[in-house]
């Protein structure tokens, strides 16, 4: 229910759809939460749609359904259903990102105190494989979140050699919520990239990008949404720096081969982009 305050009967109707309620007492939403009938329901039956009908046949009877999920996804953030791809989870999504940029010796990534270990390694993979640098944002010690000063200061500071600015929204190690909508208006001060990491708060937080101007945000179903494990969602933003950016790797249907070079080929152009790249294609995602 995200967006809106629970209620107590809010939460007797969520524990009544959980089966889990009645056997643990579940602290671990953080990690993955317990999923409701509904959702345990939608994938057997699904599954075993497919083992009778077949993968592909299944997908397409399912067509309008999947279709559902991208819009409710869009309403959920305030975006447009074409800005929404769906992945395995939300490090996958923020590593078709931050691995497709092109980033070039003494280019700067900014990052907070308190970034998710896996991106940390991601950075650090970049600074030895191709000269980044990192900058890493304090934390304003009165609240304890990134101070916005600083990220500021630091962004005027480096200049053009600033590519990325890279920020969970609330960190896994201690739950603190960063300002995303300073962040955001900071960034497109500066016309720098936004990438944010909404995999704490989607779900336990409102997330309005009409709010958070950020250039991409992931997201995972496992945890605040209560969704199934091995599903996440990807969203680019139209308007953003991303949007014409291409691919880390390309497949059949994020791309075709030039029949007039044996060497050559086109990323696809598709009005239903989330299914196929970053501007029409995000590569196998989806």
């Amino acid at each position: 229910m995200a967006g809106k305050e629970m209620t107590h009967s809010d939460v007797l109707v969520a524990r009544r759809d959980t089966p889990g309620t009645q056997s643990v007492i579940h602290f671990n939403n953080a990690g993955a939460a317990l999923m409701p009938h509904q959702v345990v329901d939608t994938v057997k039956e699904y599954t075993e749609f497919e083992a009778y009908r077949g993968g592909y046949e299944a997908a397409g009877a399912a067509k309008d359904k999947i279709d559902a999920v991208y819009r409710s996804i869009a309403g959920m953030i305030s975006c447009s259903p074409d800005e929404i791809a769906s992945v395995e989870n939300a490090t996958r999504g923020w590593d078709y990102i931050f691995y497709s940029l092109p980033f070039s010796a003494g280019d700067v990534v900014i990052t907070s105190e308190t970034e998710y270990g896996s991106n940390v390694t991601s950075f650090l993979q970049m600074k030895r494989s191709r000269g980044v640098l990192v900058e890493v944002i304090p934390n304003d010690p009165a609240t304890g979140v990134l101070d916005v000063n600083s990220l500021s200061n630091a962004i005027a500071s480096i200049g053009e050699r600033a590519k990325l600015v890279a920020i969970s929204h609330i960190p896994t190690s201690n739950g603190v919520v960063h300002p995303a909508e300073k962040i955001g208006s900071i960034c497109r001060e500066y016309d720098i990239p936004f990438l944010l990491d909404a995999c704490q708060s989607v779900g336990q937080l409102p997330v309005d990008l009409g709010q958070i101007h950020c250039d991409a945000l992931t997201a995972t179903s496992r945890k605040y949404l209560r969704g199934p494990r091995g599903q996440g969602f990807l969203y680019v933003n139209k308007r953003g720096h991303f949007w014409d950016l291409e691919p880390m790797y390309l497949d059949v249907r994020s791309a075709r081969n030039d029949e007039s070079s044996p060497t050559g080929y086109q990323v696809r152009l598709s009005p239903t982009w989330p299914r196929h790249s970053f501007r029409t294609s995000l590569g196998r995602i989806s």
